[in-house]
């Protein structure tokens, strides 16, 4: 079977894969981010999942996480993120008349997210919650012991991806811009689209908003 996958180098060192896949209607895209968990200090660990969290609560343009989702939602959208030891990746999945909003609004939420301290405060619960739930789950717990007992609790490995609920507690807006800085470059960078679109008009895009 041929390989039509094309990959695209933006200059600043943006990587974009993308695959056209003319027997479907619909069109999955993601941003991948080569930083996760094992990125952590003791002190940060949590902090790649926080950020996670908090880079869908409003922009710039898009002030406030409702409007996000209503503006995802309205496009029939299935979208979501997730972070891991090494990466973190935030998608959507959309039939192809919307692959153009679709393309806008991750690349919004992923260069200019605001952090909001009200809503970082707000998420802090949120995320406990989620701690809470991994806790109440056997086999989500024994994978995380054992991943402690493999590599060591004391190392970036060893840890839970969604830190300790004393660190989610104190971690501050300044932690999470600084996070960023230092690791959503554009070299640690890598967007994904594979559906039936316009290559053309989607590279033209990116290169606008990415490169």
């Amino acid at each position: 079977m041929k390989n039509n996958i094309n990959k695209t180098v933006l200059n600043n060192g943006v990587r974009i894969l993308t695959q056209y896949m003319p027997h479907v209607r619909s069109v999955s895209m993601g941003v991948w981010v080569n930083a996760g968990a094992r990125d952590e200090t003791a002190a940060e660990s949590g902090l790649s999942h926080f950020v996670e969290h908090m880079i869908f609560k409003g922009t710039k343009k898009r002030s406030t996480p409702e409007i996000l989702a209503n503006e995802l939602d309205g496009l029939g959208s299935e979208h979501n993120a997730f972070t891991s030891k090494d990466h973190t990746a935030y998608f959507a999945k959309v039939s192809t008349e919307h692959v153009m909003q679709a393309l806008d609004i991750i690349a919004d939420i992923f260069l200019n997210a605001t952090l909001s301290a009200r809503e970082m405060n707000k998420e802090r619960g949120a995320i406990i919650e989620e701690i809470n739930m991994y806790e109440d789950m056997p086999m989500r717990a024994i994978h995380e012991e054992f991943e402690a007992l493999l590599f060591g609790k004391d190392t970036p490995l060893g840890r839970s991806i969604a830190g300790p609920k004393s660190n989610i507690r104190t971690l501050k807006r300044n932690d999470l811009q600084k996070y960023m800085t230092d690791h959503y470059t554009a070299k640690n960078t890598t967007v994904c689209i594979a559906g039936k679109f316009n290559e053309k008009q989607v590279l033209l895009s990116l290169r606008s908003s990415l490169g």
